[in-house]
Protein backbone atom coordinates (compact mmCIF):
# COMPACT_ATOMS: atom_id res chain seq x y z
CA UNK A 1 0.00 0.00 0.00
CA UNK A 2 2.93 2.38 0.64
CA UNK A 3 3.94 2.22 -3.01
CA UNK A 4 0.33 2.91 -4.04
CA UNK A 5 0.20 5.92 -1.71
CA UNK A 6 3.40 7.28 -3.26
CA UNK A 7 1.97 6.81 -6.76
CA UNK A 8 -1.21 8.66 -5.76
CA UNK A 9 0.82 11.47 -4.18
CA UNK A 10 2.89 11.74 -7.35
CA UNK A 11 -0.22 11.92 -9.57
CA UNK A 12 -2.10 14.31 -7.24
CA UNK A 13 0.56 16.42 -5.48
CA UNK A 14 -1.66 19.46 -4.87
CA UNK A 15 -4.63 18.01 -3.01
CA UNK A 16 -3.64 19.67 0.30
CA UNK A 17 -6.26 17.63 2.20
CA UNK A 18 -9.21 18.98 0.19
CA UNK A 19 -10.14 15.32 0.11
CA UNK A 20 -8.20 12.08 0.41
CA UNK A 21 -8.12 9.56 -2.42
CA UNK A 22 -8.67 6.15 -0.83
CA UNK A 23 -8.44 3.97 -3.92
CA UNK A 24 -6.06 1.39 -5.32
CA UNK A 25 -4.08 3.02 -8.13
CA UNK A 26 -5.60 0.67 -10.74
CA UNK A 27 -9.10 1.91 -9.82
CA UNK A 28 -8.21 5.26 -11.42
CA UNK A 29 -8.65 3.51 -14.77
CA UNK A 30 -12.20 2.36 -13.94
CA UNK A 31 -14.46 3.47 -16.80
CA UNK A 32 -17.28 5.89 -16.14
CA UNK A 33 -20.65 4.36 -17.04
CA UNK A 34 -21.56 5.53 -20.55
CA UNK A 35 -25.00 6.56 -19.30
CA UNK A 36 -23.59 9.18 -16.88
CA UNK A 37 -23.35 12.73 -18.23
CA UNK A 38 -22.74 14.75 -15.04
CA UNK A 39 -20.93 14.40 -11.73
CA UNK A 40 -23.04 15.63 -8.81
CA UNK A 41 -21.18 17.06 -5.80
CA UNK A 42 -23.43 17.98 -2.90
CA UNK A 43 -23.35 18.44 0.86
CA UNK A 44 -25.78 15.64 1.67
CA UNK A 45 -24.13 14.00 4.69
CA UNK A 46 -25.40 14.26 8.27
CA UNK A 47 -22.13 16.11 9.01
CA UNK A 48 -23.73 19.15 7.41
CA UNK A 49 -26.70 19.19 9.79
CA UNK A 50 -25.04 21.96 11.82
CA UNK A 51 -23.31 23.72 8.92
CA UNK A 52 -24.48 25.81 6.02
CA UNK A 53 -24.71 23.69 2.90
CA UNK A 54 -23.15 24.91 -0.32
CA UNK A 55 -25.05 24.89 -3.59
CA UNK A 56 -24.87 21.58 -5.45
CA UNK A 57 -22.09 21.49 -8.06
CA UNK A 58 -22.53 19.68 -11.37
CA UNK A 59 -19.50 18.80 -13.47
CA UNK A 60 -20.03 17.93 -17.13
CA UNK A 61 -18.47 14.53 -17.88
CA UNK A 62 -18.30 14.93 -21.67
CA UNK A 63 -14.98 13.53 -22.81
CA UNK A 64 -14.05 12.07 -19.41
CA UNK A 65 -13.61 8.32 -19.51
CA UNK A 66 -12.17 7.17 -16.16
CA UNK A 67 -12.40 7.77 -12.41
CA UNK A 68 -8.92 9.32 -12.55
CA UNK A 69 -10.11 11.90 -15.07
CA UNK A 70 -13.12 12.68 -12.87
CA UNK A 71 -10.78 13.26 -9.91
CA UNK A 72 -8.70 15.55 -12.14
CA UNK A 73 -11.89 17.51 -12.92
CA UNK A 74 -12.73 17.79 -9.21
CA UNK A 75 -9.25 19.16 -8.53
CA UNK A 76 -9.47 21.58 -11.47
CA UNK A 77 -12.56 23.22 -9.96
CA UNK A 78 -10.78 23.33 -6.57
CA UNK A 79 -13.41 21.08 -4.98
CA UNK A 80 -13.04 20.88 -1.21
CA UNK A 81 -15.03 18.27 0.70
CA UNK A 82 -16.02 20.03 3.95
CA UNK A 83 -17.24 16.90 5.69
CA UNK A 84 -15.44 14.60 8.14
CA UNK A 85 -15.88 11.90 5.49
CA UNK A 86 -12.89 13.10 3.42
CA UNK A 87 -11.93 9.73 1.94
CA UNK A 88 -12.98 9.38 -1.70
CA UNK A 89 -13.62 5.65 -2.03
CA UNK A 90 -15.02 5.58 -5.55
CA UNK A 91 -18.00 6.60 -7.62
CA UNK A 92 -21.44 5.17 -8.23
CA UNK A 93 -23.98 5.57 -10.97
CA UNK A 94 -27.12 7.28 -9.73
CA UNK A 95 -30.45 8.46 -11.03
CA UNK A 96 -30.86 11.09 -13.73
CA UNK A 97 -27.67 9.96 -15.57
CA UNK A 98 -25.44 11.27 -12.77
CA UNK A 99 -22.25 10.00 -11.22
CA UNK A 100 -21.91 10.39 -7.44
CA UNK A 101 -18.74 10.20 -5.32
CA UNK A 102 -18.63 7.66 -2.51
CA UNK A 103 -17.18 9.22 0.66
CA UNK A 104 -15.96 7.43 3.78
CA UNK A 105 -14.07 8.18 6.97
Amino acid sequence: MENEDKQLQKRYPSLDSKFIIDLWIDKLETPIPASCSKLKLEDDCYCYDDMKKRPTIYVNLNGLLTWGEVIDAMISINYHHNCTHKYLEGFREGKHKRLYPIWGS
